[in-house]
Order: C-alpha cells, then sequence, then structure tokens
C-alpha cells in the first residue's frame, strides 16, 4: 500500500468518525513497533522511527482536524530513551500541538 492509500483510507476513516457526531475530545496513542517494523522490513531500526515521524505528522494532522482537543502520544520509555531518533517523536508532537 502506498502513501496516497493509506491516506486515502484515514480520510475514509476521518469521514465516518465525524459521521458519528461524537468526536472524542481526548485520544491517547501508544506509539510502539517502530523498530520491529523496520526489522521484518530488513531496514536499519532508525527508519523504523522515521517512518513512526510520519505517522505522528499523519495523526496530528487528521486529530486537528477532527477537532479533537487533547491527543496524548506516548513515544518514549526507559528502554528506548537511548535511541537517537526517539527525542524527535516528542519534539514535533509538542510543536504541532
Amino acid at each position: 500500500m502506498d502513501d496516497f492509500s493509506k491516506m486515502k483510507s484515514l480520510e475514509e476513516l476521518k469521514e465516518q468518525v465525524i459521521a458519528l457526531d461524537n468526536i472524542p475530545a481526548h485520544v491517547a496513542i501508544i506509539m510502539d513497533g517502530n523498530g520491529r517494523w523496520a526489522k521484518t522490513r530488513n531496514m536499519p531500526i532508525r527508519e523504523g522511527h522515521f517512518e513512526g515521524i510520519k505517522a505522528v505528522k499523519r495523526t496530528v494532522k487528521i486529530a486537528r482536524e477532527m477537532g479533537v482537543k487533547v491527543l496524548t502520544l506516548y513515544t518514549l520509555s526507559l528502554i528506548h530513551i537511548s535511541e537517537p531518533t526517539r527525542p524527535l517523536y516528542i519534539s514535533y508532537a509538542v510543536f504541532c500541538l
């Protein structure tokens, strides 16, 4: 599935949720598995983290468009704190909100 197909399906999901007229005020997401995603594709772990950043961008954009008031992204654990790309998640999420 290419990026356009993913965005189209996200747009369809957004429209379905909006049609329900029941947008949650607070959405919390635990971001996990980017390293495993990369490993299963024989890619460096940092590539998985960069894909995670793309997912954060899409998530923030759609949450804002839908009118979600609070978006919590849990992206950091003590186990992974030494990974060089992990702070980028936090920086981006804080900047966008």
